[in-house]
């Protein structure tokens, strides 16, 4: 480790020393970075750094400089003088241990550039820094080009409810401009900003409109076709407004990361930089909530506090609040948890109220509940996550336990929503939900379907073009039915991970939340299985007893039984796992799993497993199979030819089964990676990679109620 004392980390591998007293004279800032000492872009490694740096800002300024006056743009353009004192090598407001922040007094204190480096981002732009005020700050900017004149007007500004020619009396997030003949176009938020927190405030304006940010969340925008008039020069300010008079006029509090572009960051950028920069790697699971745009995110990371705090959006008004005592601190229900705690609910009375939160969904008329549960008894008709009923009102949307047409009091998974005079729902069409068992349990609507999905497998859907009803000011609830009925009202058991999205996910973003909340790396071989659809596998890893658990799908319906003749927890010599069962080629020596409607599958099919035999030879020998009722035919199946070794797959169609043989033989003692399909015109077989054979017999597969 540099001692902070004698020079300045940039990014986390580049240092440079401030001249032999520590600092740097006023008389030596040019607006223009010195080759002997300017911090190279290029050098930044991976981090927050380096993800902004590459999104191409025209102007960056990470305020980490312990010592000196100078401010370094990290683009090496605009450097900009600490003027008046500005308070350097705070502790930074982002996660990164390496760096500083700088703070101002609020009297007096900003960063200004020379009129001649001033960045100037031209029609479309964006505003980004991370910003923890300290007092009741209002009127004041963050970023600003300075008013100098009404020849000269502000290209951009962002900060807290600036207004030309008005005294400011909130304390709202606001990105503006001018447009011409003094006529000035803003979009802010409807809520302050918080005090004493951090925040990730954001301004953007492309051809569309204006758009406001606060901690990954658009808050606020504006569809405009105005453009941005800039003309003279003149310099940039961080933590001063532009047209600065009086003591208020300056900014309270500290600055981190200030960033200038000359584009408008998408709203996936811009969640990707605040979900990296409050600590979350692209391979966690809270990075992929934020990312795929969480407007509200519970993770119960709480000790003691009656605060359910959210993880993006305004931590002030997205806030909840636990109610009736829910026990807080127990064990997390996803892998690699930082916070390792979830909360449990008594299924009483205890519940999460979150006040007045969400009309924007509709707004979106689309929407996703995703949680992660485990229920510990059967409460018919409870609501996991659903708004509230506010009299004559309806519920926007909700995630509950109901009969299996969707109403009543059963215990089928379900989602739902009212459209001002009827309900539509999403039911599990297989079966109740489990107890005692860990679940990732989501609901969606998109503008044509409602989607319930458990543990990464879709197992319910209905076709839906209704829209929810335009409400406002509703609540929202975690663990409690919206009406009230009776005692048959509230969640029992343990919730973790609460999200709430203005937009339906995809089954691919639900799988991959899945895949890495059960802890599988994006880089390894269960995360693609379970990405790719896999609506049953069996990973064969138990180390005891006689149930082989599907890592996928509901677990009541999924888990198989392990036969006599079956070892488990042999060893293997497969990569990507530490396990294996191993099958002493007797008639018992099998896994079978019941007849389940939940795997009967007609149309396109997929097959896969390693295999590594140990005896050549004899009858064929079934790998995967699906029989009838009569057992004369299969269904389907993956098998290996009798003598020949080959790997095959067949599917029974019109009561008449056709198979596809490989042309490789499955030598004793090699592990072979073995892959059957039916995509409904043809089937073929996969040997490692490598397709072996095909044939144009697919189609629709015969089915029957009988197991696996």
């Amino acid at each position: 480790m540099i001692n902070k004392q004698v020079g300045q980390w940039f990014g986390s591998n580049i240092f440079r020393f401030v001249g032999s007293g520590g600092m740097m004279g006023a008389a030596q800032f040019s607006g223009q970075p010195s080759s002997a000492v300017a911090p190279s872009a290029g050098a930044l490694i991976a981090g927050y750094g380096s993800t902004v740096v590459g999104d191409n800002p025209i102007a960056y300024w990470r305020l980490d400089e312990a010592y000196g006056y100078e401010a370094y743009d990290v683009m090496q353009v605009h450097n900009g003088l600490y003027t008046n004192g500005v308070v350097k090598g705070e502790t930074a407001l982002i996660a990164d241990t390496d760096t500083f922040a700088a703070n101002f007094d609020g009297t007096n204190d900003n960063v200004k550039t020379a009129s001649s480096a001033s960045p100037s981002p031209g029609n479309e732009f964006t505003l980004e820094t991370w910003a923890f005020a300290s007092s009741d700050n209002k009127g004041v900017c963050f970023i600003t080009a300075e008013y100098t004149s009404a020849s000269a007007p502000i290209p951009y500004a962002l900060g807290l409810s600036f207004d030309t020619g008005a005294t400011p009396t909130d304390r709202r997030l606001v990105v503006g401009h001018f447009t011409g003949a003094g006529s000035w176009n803003e979009v802010r938020d409807a809520n302050d900003l918080p005090l004493g927190k951090t925040i990730h405030a954001v301004g953007t304006k492309d051809a569309s409109g204006l758009a406001v940010y606060m901690n990954g969340v658009e808050v606020a925008s504006s569809a405009t076709t105005v453009s941005v008039v800039v003309a003279g020069s003149a310099p940039t300010f961080i933590g001063r407004r532009f047209d600065t008079g009086a003591t208020n006029d300056f900014f309270d509090g500290t600055l981190d990361e200030v960033a200038i572009y000359d584009k408008a960051l998408t709203a996936t950028e811009i969640r990707k930089h605040y979900a990296i920069g409050i600590g979350y790697a692209p391979t966690s699971y809270p990075f992929h909530v934020i990312n795929d745009g969480a407007i509200g995110y519970y993770r119960y990371g709480e000790t003691t506090s009656t605060l359910c705090s959210t993880t993006v959006s305004n931590p002030d008004y997205w806030k909840g609040t636990y109610t009736a005592s829910p026990t807080l601190n127990v064990s997390s229900l996803i892998a690699n948890d930082d916070t390792s705690q979830a909360i449990n609910l008594d299924g009483l009375s205890q519940r999460v109220v979150i006040a007045n939160s969400f009309d924007v969904i509709t707004d979106t008329n689309q929407y996703t509940v995703e949680t992660w549960i485990e229920c510990s008894s059967s409460v018919p008709g409870c609501a996991i996550v659903a708004t509230d009923y506010p009299g004559s009102g309806r519920v926007t949307y909700a995630l509950q336990l109901a009969g299996n047409d969707g109403s009543g009091n059963g215990t089928y998974l379900t989602t739902g929503f009212y459209d001002g005079t009827s309900w539509y729902t999403a039911v599990d069409a297989y079966s109740t939900l489990p107890l005692q068992k860990r679940l990732h349990t989501v609901g969606t609507k998109t503008s044509g379907a409602l989607t319930v999905y458990m543990n990464g497998v879709q197992v319910g859907t209905s076709a839906v073009t209704a829209s929810t009803e335009a409400t406002s000011g509703r609540d929202t609830y975690i663990g409690r039915r919206w009406d009230l009925f009776g005692t048959a009202d509230y969640f029992h058991g343990t919730v973790d991970e609460t999200a709430i999205y203005a937009s339906g996910l995809s089954e691919t973003q639900v799988r991959t939340h899945y895949a890495i909340g059960v802890g599988h790396a994006p880089t390894s071989y269960p995360f693609h299985v379970i990405r790719d659809g896999a609506v049953a596998y069996w990973e064969m890893n138990e180390a005891t007893g006689t149930e082989a658990s599907s890592t996928v799908n509901n677990p009541d319906t999924t888990t198989a039984t392990i036969n006599g003749g079956v070892t488990v927890n042999a060893t293997t010599s497969v990569a990507y796992s530490n396990a294996c069962y191993d099958f002493d080629g007797t008639a018992s020596a099998k896994v079978t799993l019941a007849n389940t409607s939940a795997l009967h599958i007609t149309g396109n099919l997929t097959t896969e497993a390693w295999v590594k035999t140990t005896y050549n030879g004899g009858n064929s020998k079934e790998i995967l199979t699906k029989d009838n009722v009569s057992g004369t035919l299969r269904c389907w199946g993956l098998d290996m030819t009798g003598g020949t070794e080959y790997p095959r797959f067949s599917i029974n169609k019109s009561n008449t089964n056709y198979a596809v043989a490989g042309a490789s033989a499955m030598n004793n003692g090699e592990w072979r990676h073995v892959v059957g399909r039916n995509d409904g015109t043809t089937i073929d077989i996969w040997l490692d990679g490598v397709q072996q054979n095909t044939s144009a017999n697919g189609g629709t597969i015969d089915n029957d109620d009988a197991g696996i």
